[in-house]
């Protein structure tokens, strides 16, 4: 289990630089500005990803727990919407800050992280659900 988590630390360590710096890349060689911090909204994402991720490994080992980590997952999720929304609130409903460019750029990390985060946790869900069978 600790290479496990290991392995997410990793990725979403990767995720993170390779995503911000990438993404940091392609605003810079178009000139193109936007006006929040993008650090921090990479930044969030990694964490609150590798904490769903590396809960959803410790809990999967509970047979208690395995069976419901499908609606556990559920409410992770709304609680990292809601929480993404309270931190970024001031981003998220400024309307002067709301062009394409700067809409674009607050979905593509919530992409890249919620690609990899649903497949780390199907992966969990079919090993949990195959052992308690």
């Amino acid at each position: 289990m600790l290479k496990k988590v290991l392995f997410q630390v990793l990725l979403f360590g990767f995720l993170f630089f390779f995503g911000f710096y990438a993404h940091r890349f392609i605003l810079e060689s178009n000139e193109i500005l936007i006006e929040f911090p993008l650090f921090q909204i990479y930044l969030f994402h990694a964490i609150f990803s590798l904490i769903i991720c590396a809960s959803f490994q410790v809990l999967s080992t509970y047979e208690k727990f395995a069976s419901q980590l499908g609606f556990i997952y559920l409410g992770t999720f709304l609680l990292k919407l809601l929480l993404f929304a309270i931190i970024f609130n001031g981003l998220l409903f400024n309307k002067e800050a709301n062009s394409l460019t700067n809409k674009i750029s607050l979905l593509v990390p919530v992409f890249i992280f919620l690609f990899f985060e649903v497949i780390l946790i199907a992966k969990i869900l079919g090993k949990a659900g195959y052992e308690n069978k």
